[in-house]
């Protein structure tokens, strides 16, 4: 028989009840834990698979505006080498006026043509607009800075307006590749 006393015996069957009770919390706890971890790396996961779904459509969508900018500027920059083709046809044929405004229109579509700016001032001139003639050529230099052709139509430029010297220095420098200038 035991020799512990009623209040004794219950105390101990409290404590190994509150003991298994305890143990019971304390290992839901764990595994509570343990789940609270997984489901947080699984939040995880799932953020960076959205960070890095955003950051490629964000990517794909800069390709596609990228793809587009460069195919505008190069239908623009094909129309200006059209309108300065057709200003060079007109120049020959001595329509200075419809070549000037060719030119313009070229330099607007593409501000890079080399061949437009100088059509430009060729046409200007022409039509004895010195000033922006001038201005024209030094606008060729400044895309091609020993473009023959603007080099020559600074030193033409300023031997009709009598600056000999200014003109020997443009023609001697596009002489080399300019039979014009010679």
């Amino acid at each position: 028989m035991s020799t512990k006393s009623p209040v004794n015996q219950s105390k101990a069957t409290a404590t190994t009840v509150g003991g298994l009770e305890q143990s019971r919390l304390d290992d839901a706890m764990r595994r509570a834990d343990q789940l609270l971890v997984t489901s947080l790396k699984l939040d995880e996961r799932r953020r960076n698979r959205r960070r890095i779904v955003l950051f490629l459509l964000g990517g794909l969508a800069m390709v596609g505006v990228v793809c587009a900018l460069v195919l505008a500027f190069g239908v623009e920059a094909k129309q200006g080498a059209q309108r300065a083709e057709e200003g060079w046809k007109l120049w020959q044929s001595g329509k200075f006026d419809e070549a000037q405004d060719k030119f313009a229109e070229a330099v607007k579509l593409d501000p890079k043509n080399v061949s437009a700016y100088n059509g430009l001032g060729w046409s200007q001139f022409n039509l004895g607009k010195y000033d922006d003639a001038e201005k024209s050529f030094n606008q060729t230099l400044k895309l091609a800075p020993k473009y023959p052709a603007a080099l020559n139509g600074l030193g033409q430029l300023s031997f009709a307006q009598r600056k000999y010297d200014k003109a020997e220095k443009y023609l001697l420098q596009a002489a080399p590749q300019s039979s014009a200038a010679w």
